[in-house]
């Protein structure tokens, strides 16, 4: 009776044994779970904190503009500017005049031939150099608008100088 008493308690001792092991077994296969998700979220926490920290932003806002008024365009300007050295270069410059939102073109027409008189004197006073500087469009627009406006061209709000070709 003894070998059946160690029989039933070997068997049950097998028996309790049998639900640790599957316990093992998700115990582990929970531990690799846990260890994996833990370490994709350091590594997400690490990418953001090295991005800044920032959350999502919204994007900036966009700036607003107001739709341009009439464009007059302008037949080109042909010059002959002298460099330092007093040599000629060709310059060529196409502009086009843009106007208030309210203004009519045909109204403006007028003014075209003050416009295109003061922009060739003005063209022309300049040097090679002044022309094909890097910064010489910008100025170019803030001093022409200020001389078309002097002529009575007060309707010009813009100069748009679509070509520049220098040689």
């Amino acid at each position: 009776m003894s070998e059946k008493k160690d029989d039933a308690k070997k068997a049950e001792t097998k028996e309790a044994e049998a639900p640790k092991k599957k316990g093992g077994m998700a115990g582990a296969l929970i531990g690799v779970v846990v260890s994996a998700v833990l370490a994709g979220g350091a590594a997400y926490g690490g990418a953001k904190a090295a991005s800044g920290g920032h959350h999502e932003e919204e994007p900036p806002p966009k700036p607003k503009f107001h739709p341009p008024g009439p464009t007059v365009p302008l037949e080109p300007f042909i010059a002959n500017l002298p460099d330092k050295e007093g040599k000629n270069h060709a310059v060529k410059v196409t502009i086009a005049i843009e106007l208030a939102r309210e203004a009519q073109e045909d109204a403006f027409k007028v003014f075209v031939p003050r416009v295109r008189d003061v922009t060739l004197s003005y063209i022309r006073s300049l040097s090679f150099e002044q022309i094909a500087s890097n910064d010489a469009t910008e100025k170019m627009r803030r001093e022409l608008l200020e001389k078309w406006q002097a002529v009575g061209a007060v309707d010009a709000q813009g100069v748009l100088i679509t070509d520049l070709i220098t040689q």
